[in-house]
């Protein structure tokens, strides 16, 4: 029972949040739970790491220092560049850039330009919450961002490398080297 009302209570946020009635996300809900296994399609749907997630509740928060912290990192170092949830995180940072001062909990999130289905996955995210937000939370989730970014920049660097090495040219790959040892370094500290 106590599930069933923290479901509801969701519910209720989330509509809240998406600026729709909640009677019809519930009905929504409901049609797709009862219609998923006719429409899955396991290759299709995306992968989303907890730290994304974890991320983008923070983004749509009520805490306010969670959000601005949240949002300055993420801005400032990029980290939502290259993430499956960049098309859903980017409009929340900008929406929260440009209303620095307001409560983005307030703000219409529904007027967002986000496709069908990254309202779907934002929605499912916000549902699907599985502990509070904490400060140390944000902060575990916004390093697990940056470690995936450093591990993307070395395997790109690991092909740059080989593709210098190929061609012969020495200037690049000591560049190459040297930006390689920058990244083995950050992800070994």
């Amino acid at each position: 029972m106590n599930n069933n009302i923290k479901r509801d209570e969701l519910s209720g946020e989330m509509a809240q949040k998406l600026g729709i009635d909640s009677a019809l996300l519930r009905r929504e809900l409901k049609h797709a739970v009862s219609t998923r296994a006719a429409s899955m399609k396991p290759s299709a749907a995306p992968v989303v790491s907890e730290a994304e997630k974890i991320l983008l509740r923070a983004l749509t928060s009520t805490d306010a220092e969670l959000r601005t912290r949240a949002r300055a990192k993420l801005a400032a170092e990029n980290l939502h560049q290259g993430l499956e949830t960049e098309s859903i995180l980017r409009p929340l940072i900008d929406a929260q850039s440009q209303s620095e001062g307001s409560n983005m909990s307030l703000h219409d999130i529904s007027s967002l330009p986000l496709s069908d289905s990254d309202r779907a996955m934002l929605a499912s995210i916000l549902m699907n919450e599985t502990e509070d937000l904490t400060p140390a939370l944000v902060e575990r989730a916004l390093n697990a961002v940056r470690r995936q970014q450093l591990e993307r920049r070395q395997r790109a660097l690991k092909s740059q490398i080989a593709e210098a090495e190929r061609q012969h040219d020495q200037a690049s790959l000591a560049r190459l080297m040297q930006e390689k040892i920058n990244v083995d370094r950050d992800l070994a500290g």
